[in-house]
């Protein structure tokens, strides 16, 4: 299937190794025209910025997509 983006998303913030809760948190909350993709390896950072998304509003929470993976120049397994 393809992804959709939400209506009235015109930009799309790209967050390589999230961490704990970098600017995208802010700047998705006050711009609605802003679409934030996370890549968020380590569990506890994940579980935090998760935890984050499902208190928000769901016009906050549908523009934000978290992905529990890391994003490098190598293909690797972590088990």
């Amino acid at each position: 299937g393809m992804l959709t983006l939400p209506s009235g998303v015109t930009s799309i913030l790209v967050d390589v190794g999230a961490s704990v809760l970098t600017e995208f948190a802010e700047r998705v909350v006050q711009d609605p025209s802003i679409l934030a993709i996370c890549f968020e390896p380590l569990p506890s950072a994940y579980e935090e910025h998760r935890s984050w998304i499902e208190r928000q509003p769901p016009h906050v929470a549908l523009r934000v997509w978290l992905l529990p993976v890391a994003i490098g120049p190598d293909v690797a397994l972590v088990g």
